[in-house]
């Protein structure tokens, strides 16, 4: 929700709207992992990670930036691109972009800012 949204009062989205979009993205997932070990974003492991979450260029660099500032260790890093895939995934997006990895970023606890 963006702030002007929050300031124009614009109405909630419905429990049935959310579950419909949880339910496509799921479907989205089990497609791309049929005839894997996997069944969603958050069971990839590192090579699932480097198979399945892709960057866009933009996004490539941002995460370079986001690895060295935040110090992330390499498990700060999968679990990061794991959400980052997700939030793709609702976007209806076959490639992570710059936008995914910044909400993804946001997401994030403060203390895990270094691990």
């Amino acid at each position: 929700v963006t702030f002007q949204e929050l300031e124009e009062g614009e109405e909630n989205e419905d429990s049935k709207t959310i579950r419909g979009r949880v339910e496509r993205v799921r479907t989205v997932q089990a497609e791309r992992y049929r005839n894997t070990r996997y069944r969603f974003n958050g069971d990839l492991d590192a090579e699932g990670v480097r198979r399945f979450c892709r960057l866009d260029g933009a996004a490539e660099k941002l995460m370079e930036n986001v690895y060295a500032h935040l110090s992330l260790s390499v498990r700060g890093y999968h679990r990061l691109l794991k959400v980052a895939r997700t939030i793709a995934d609702m976007d209806g997006e076959r490639e992570i972009l710059r936008r995914h990895l910044s909400e993804a970023v946001c997401y994030r606890k403060p203390e895990e800012g270094i691990e």
